[in-house]
């Protein structure tokens, strides 16, 4: 009698642990495929981020006494992620200067303007393997962006990474610079 109630207790036993066992591992099958979808989410939002790729120039006016132009190009970060999108609908580029923070229009005219120019590939969106040359025109800035001057150009695109391009322009002002 003794041996059965020890057996009935025992397979209790066993029975509670496997319920236990089985809402663990049910919990972390479901946790885990929350992890991976969220670090796939994390991954497609890095992969299609852009990167300052090369030189900064800095175009000087006719006069040599500002900056009419600054060209940089853009990349994917990763080769095999996903766009970004370079409309002017899909990014926000800005000026930030001593005297001036300002929002560039697309190919419009004003005070800071910005275009695009493909190098490699074509369309508003950046795809891997692209190169697309960011040109902003300062010209009508007042006072203009001039020797011995900091600025920063954000490339802000809609779900990306912000790209930050910050500068000095030198203590003389040529026809075409290269910024460090």
């Amino acid at each position: 009698m003794s041996a059965i109630e020890t057996s009935i207790v025992l397979i209790a036993f066993v029975v509670v642990a496997s319920v236990f066992g089985f809402a663990m591992l049910n919990t972390g099958i479901l946790s885990s495929e929350k992890e991976q979808k969220v670090v796939q989410a994390g991954i497609d939002e890095t992969s299609s981020n852009l990167i300052l790729r090369g030189g900064v120039l800095a175009i000087g006016n006719g006069g040599k006494t500002g900056i009419d132009t600054i060209k940089f190009y853009l990349t994917p970060v990763v080769e095999s992620g996903g766009s970004t999108n370079l409309s002017s609908s899909g990014v926000v580029v800005t000026y930030v200067g001593s005297a001036n923070s300002l929002n560039c229009t697309s190919g419009g005219s004003g005070s800071c303007s910005w275009a695009t120019n493909w190098v490699i590939g074509s369309g508003d969106l950046v795809d891997p393997g692209e190169r697309v040359e960011m040109i902003v025109t300062l010209s009508g800035l007042t006072p203009l962006l001039g020797k011995n001057t900091e600025f920063t150009i954000e490339v802000r695109p809609n779900k990306d990474a912000v790209v930050v391009v910050n500068r000095t322009i030198p203590g003389e002002v040529k026809a075409v610079m290269e910024l460090y």
